[in-house]
């Protein structure tokens, strides 16, 4: 790294990334040019660059290095979805292995290539999955090995998705006791490189329960290449198009179902099946990402299809005037809209409460009070909050004992879809009269606002919110005007500090609830005063009031030391932490059982990624409307990036292109520096894949898109080379394996099988012949006419062999009879 780069503000980026099947050719021009990005913004050499790309990288850098201070932009979290999820892991194991990305272009313009992917024979599927696994697994160990430092300055996290064939069933009862079966075909795997800075766990020592740094891990190095390939490939498995593979390599990386369950291995396929759009575990990953600087937080949403959705067929039409075709078709498509619907629901809802929270706007405001710069008296917060403690105490026992519930019942194997029941009013408060009391809940005692450094009676949640605050606030200081760089990097300084203990806390909560987890009764029931009970029993084995006590106190100094070396003239009289618990008891009093168990949604942007814009290079009428439809890779059912390499090209150099259009906005801050930024940027990027000559090359692609309304308007402008031809062959060879497995032996001996090829080859002779012609409409017409031909053809000759048969009868008959 250059530098100084190390002051730099940090934009880091948390992709999503979906699309399948041909997409995956956009969403590698994607990750390309955010690979670029990423090195040039951290001050890497250009001998690893291309030498085409060097203008673009050189450009990428100048930009991140403009203005007061540098910036660096970061990858740190990956999830993706089936092919995109092929992309989605190169990026992945590049950062792991503290590399650059190999040549994607090349590497989609071989694997993607149809005629290879049907030239070899294969048995299970339409494509052949070996073959695939091959290039896929070339393309992995081209990525230098630089993974001598597995724990080196760049973690980075990457889920992938997949479908089992073979779901496991989970058992619920309703409100009656009445017992169903619901399966679960979901898969998630999770891969990780991180060091020992990056992670803590909470584990025994010698009898004692302490944290102490995870040992680093690098699942991107050169001996994860074998399950790196497996998941790519098991996210990527189209149905029927490439054949399933077992998960049993993967279990170590599974993270859904539940390692509770302890399902076993099954048959895995494409992941985009039931969960396109993992916003979840990105969502969760982002909390325990370590802080060591000033960072800007960005979901980016990477999704190959237009941001506006076209008028459906049925919509202007009756219901009785709706074909078969129209009705299935479309309903195909429901259940990744629904998939779809529910993840943009999920970002919307977590959108709406990852702004500044009520807790952290309130301590904002006690400081300015405490340090005089309120201009109004603030009520005395902490009478108030004394007032309603006892109210506080019950609704915190209350939603911990539901949580727990909750918990224990992921570890059942039976699950109740029943509206949770209260706990009993007497029961709560009989726990609350318990004498010593719970470990999780605080005492009955007014003085625990302040006595709370020896021991900490207020859980693990609070805990965590109290750091997070003292943190955030400290993060909104240094964000806040153009204070002296010294001022916002101590600033900076004391927020990685308290970040670290909420990662602690973190940790002590993962260990509290595996050991919960691992406690469940044999017998399948517990109670709520059972609940209770095992809580109590894991916070004293684990120590937990204790070890949180600590984390508290080191975070109190950590804050208290930043503000008074910051803002001289405050010498951290007042206790920080009182304040924070004197919040949490006037905002979690009277909220539903939920809200008291809730935990914080990180902060952040987000950015949809997508081809639903024009380069300004292309800033015409004609053009202005294509949308995604400048992709050939929505052509053909998704498959068209696979016919010719022309159009790969072009889908790859458009991904590019999309990317530089959306990040360049992170980077520039006017709309008028963002166009002229463009327009520079999108002509390095056309010369570096395409010539002096792309300009005009891809206006030409552009016209042709445009007029083709349909995709049998495009087969015309194929170029009738080597290539087109064998893909034609190739096609035919598939259709000839899929009919001939279908029929079984019936098709074994030589003669038909040599019969049904020609015949198999002479119809789709007859639609390619009418695709190049003047109406390309007509092909299916004349593959259908050619198919009533060859069938004519069998009954003639049936008919004549029945006659020869007839008249050698009667000549037969004659002679012997």
């Amino acid at each position: 790294m250059e530098e100084g780069a190390g002051d730099a503000e940090e934009i880091r980026l948390a992709l999503v990334m979906n699309g399948g099947v041909g997409l995956a050719v956009w969403t590698g021009g994607v990750v390309h040019e955010l690979d670029l990005l990423r090195r040039a913004s951290r001050g890497d050499p250009e001998e690893g660059v291309k030498k085409s790309d060097l203008p673009v990288f050189r450009f990428w850098r100048r930009l991140t290095a403009e203005g007061a201070e540098p910036r660096r932009v970061r990858v740190d979290i990956i999830s993706g979805t089936s092919a995109a999820g092929l992309n989605g892991m190169m990026l992945a194991t590049a950062i792991g292995r503290d590399a650059g990305l190999p040549g994607l272009k090349e590497m989609w313009q071989k694997s993607a290539a149809l005629d290879r992917l049907l030239a070899e024979p294969s048995e299970r599927s339409l494509f052949n999955g070996e073959y695939f696994e091959e290039r896929l697994r070339d393309a992995v160990e081209k990525v230098p090995h630089g993974d001598a430092r597995p724990g080196g300055s760049d973690a980075v996290t990457l889920f992938l998705t997949a479908t089992a064939l073979d779901g496991r069933s989970r058992s619920f009862t309703d409100s009656f006791g009445n017992r169903f079966d619901v399966r679960d075909h979901r898969r998630l795997y999770r891969f990780e490189r991180y060091g020992e800075e990056d992670a803590v766990v909470y584990t025994p020592e010698d009898g004692v329960w302490k944290i102490r740094k995870s040992r680093p891990r690098n699942d991107f190095a050169v001996a994860g290449t074998d399950l790196l390939v497996r998941a790519a490939r098991a996210t990527a498995g189209f149905p029927a198009v490439f054949p399933p593979v077992s998960e049993l390599p993967l279990l170590e990386r599974r993270e859904l179902p539940k390692r509770v369950y302890d399902d076993p291995a099954g048959c895995v396929m494409d992941g985009g099946i039931l969960d396109n759009e993992p916003f979840g575990p990105v969502l969760e990953a982002i909390t325990r990402r370590p802080l060591d600087r000033k960072v800007k937080r960005v979901v980016v949403y990477v999704v190959p299809s237009g941001g506006r959705l076209p008028e459906e067929k049925a919509k202007d039409r009756a219901c009785e005037e709706i074909s078969a075709g129209t009705a299935g078709f479309g309903a195909l498509g429901f259940p990744q809209e629904a998939n779809f619907r529910i993840g943009a629901e999920e970002l919307a809802a977590r959108l709406r409460t990852s702004g500044r929270p009520t807790g952290e706007e309130l301590f904002a405001r006690l400081h300015e009070a405490r340090t005089g710069e309120e201009p109004y008296v603030l009520p005395d917060f902490l009478a108030l909050a004394r007032g309603v403690f006892q109210e506080y105490r019950f609704n915190r026992a209350r939603g911990v004992i539901l949580e727990a519930r909750d918990l224990l019942a992921a570890a059942d194997s039976v699950t109740s879809l029943v509206f949770p029941p209260q706990v009993e009013t007497a029961e709560i408060h009989e726990f609350l009269a318990r004498r010593p009391g719970f470990r999780w809940i605080p005492p009955d005692d007014p003085e625990c606002f302040t006595d709370w450094d020896r021991v900490w009676r207020w859980g693990l949640l609070p805990a965590e919110r109290v750091l997070q605050t003292l943190s955030g606030h400290l993060q909104e200081l240094a964000g806040a005007g153009d204070g002296p760089p010294a001022v916002r990097a101590r600033l900076i300084e004391g927020a990685k500090a308290l970040n670290g203990e909420v990662r602690k806390v973190l940790a002590v909560k993962d260990a509290v609830v595996g050991r919960l987890q691992r406690s469940f009764p044999r017998s399948g029931g517990f109670s709520d005063r059972q609940a209770a009970q095992l809580l109590d029993e894991v916070f004293a084995k684990l120590g937990v009031a204790e070890a949180v006590a600590e984390f508290v106190r080191n975070g109190n100094d950590h804050y208290t030391r930043t503000v008074a070396d910051v803002e001289g003239r405050w010498s951290g009289a007042w206790d920080v932490v009182t304040d924070c618990l004197v919040i949490e008891v006037l905002t979690r009093a009277f909220v539903p059982p939920s809200g008291v168990t809730e935990t914080l949604t990180p902060r952040f942007d987000l950015l949809r990624l997508g081809p639903d814009t024009m380069s300004r290079l292309f800033h015409d009428d004609r053009f202005g409307d294509l949308g995604e439809r400048k992709l050939y890779g929505v052509r053909f059912q998704h498959f068209g990036a696979f016919v010719e390499p022309g159009w790969r090209t072009s889908d790859f150099v458009w991904g590019r292109l999309d990317a530089a259009h959306h990040l360049l906005p992170l980077l520039v801050s006017s709309a008028e520096e963002a166009r002229a930024a463009e327009t520079e940027l999108h002509r390095l990027i056309l010369n570096a894949e395409l010539g002096s000559d792309g300009l005009e090359w891809m206006r030409e692609h552009l016209t042709v898109l445009k007029r083709s309304g349909a995709d049998l308007d495009l087969l015309p402008t194929l170029p009738r080379t080597y290539e087109t031809l064998r893909t034609r062959d190739a096609v035919s060879g598939a259709v000839f394996r899929v009919v001939d497995k279908a029929a079984g032996s019936r098709l074994r001996p030589r003669i038909v099988r040599t019969w049904l090829r020609r015949e198999t080859g002479y119809v789709l002779d007859e639609f390619w012949r009418a695709s190049q012609g003047d109406d390309p409409r007509s092909a299916p017409r004349a593959a259908l006419d050619a198919l009533r031909h060859v069938l004519t053809r069998v009954v003639v000759r049936l008919a004549m062999l029945a006659v020869v048969l007839l008249v050698l009868g009667f000549v037969l008959g004659a002679l012997f009879g």
